[in-house]
């Protein structure tokens, strides 16, 4: 509608975009230092980034928002399921590209 106020979404809109961002460059900065189950890796970090979201917000943010737990998975809670959805995109893109790698080795000699 004319005159409404949407800033509050473009700053949510803004928070989720850099979010999104800074996760994928904290997933590829951890996979520096796996050098193999990259699959598996990228799992287990997705899966434990997860959990303590969760655990973070239903300590904090369900009593400070007064929200209960349904509405706040479906408002807030699914969000965090991107995590481990980079996470092992990541990994399966590495271990393709390591596999990829080592089959062309493996022909050329």
């Amino acid at each position: 509608m004319a005159g409404e106020d949407h800033a509050p979404c473009r700053v949510k809109s803004v928070l989720l975009v850099f979010s999104a961002a800074l996760g994928t460059f904290l997933i590829l900065v951890y996979f520096r230092g796996v050098h193999d189950r990259f699959i598996r890796e990228g799992a287990l970090l997705g899966g434990v980034w997860l959990l303590i979201n969760w655990a973070l917000d239903a300590l904090v943010l369900l009593p400070l928002s007064g929200m209960d737990a349904g509405t706040y998975m479906a408002q807030i809670g699914l969000r965090y399921l991107t995590i481990p959805i980079i996470a092992v995109g990541i990994g399966y893109a590495i271990e393709e590209a390591v596999r990829g790698a080592t089959v062309r080795s493996a022909m050329v000699r």
